[in-house]
């Protein structure tokens, strides 16, 4: 079960609270259709922000998901994820051209895991809902995980 409710407070502000829960099914990675554990709690919380302004978006996001304790599991303690983002972006007038800052950071119970992130990007809108972004990333994470390169990306969303 989940859902979202979105309040305006005023004009242009948007906040916003979300929840999920469920049950987690744990699989072989072998063959993905065995059942190694069954019945642990899985519960989502977020909450958001959006504020935007004469061609300024300022926006933020917080998430936690949480997994509850199970005897007799490989991994039988309760675990929990955080992460949480805040962007700022601005719609050059009379432009389709939008730059990006957003900083982040993902912590997990898995120091490998972790991560924070500097990105600054530029935005082109060829559409209300259709941006080509370039974007480039300074990712700040445990040495030697594979999470701690910087790195160009380039997409159509």
């Amino acid at each position: 079960m989940s859902g979202r409710l979105g309040f305006l407070p005023i004009p242009k502000l948007e906040i916003g609270i979300s929840a999920a829960g469920g049950k987690v099914v744990m699989l072989d990675s072998a063959d993905n259709t065995t059942v190694l554990q069954r019945g642990r709690d899985y519960a989502v919380l977020g909450t958001d922000i959006s504020y935007k302004w004469n061609g300024l978006d300022l926006r933020g996001e917080y998430i936690q998901q949480q997994v509850s304790a199970q005897s007799g599991s490989v991994v039988p303690q309760a675990e929990r994820w955080k992460a949480w983002y805040l962007q700022g972006a601005y719609r050059v007038r009379d432009t389709n051209w939008e730059p990006v800052l957003r900083y982040g950071k993902f912590t997990s119970p898995v120091a490998s895991q972790q991560q924070g992130q500097l990105a600054m990007g530029l935005d082109y809108w060829f559409a209300p809902s259709i941006a080509a972004q370039l974007e480039y990333e300074i990712n700040h994470a445990q040495s030697g995980s594979g999470n701690n390169n910087n790195l160009f990306t380039l997409q159509l969303v």
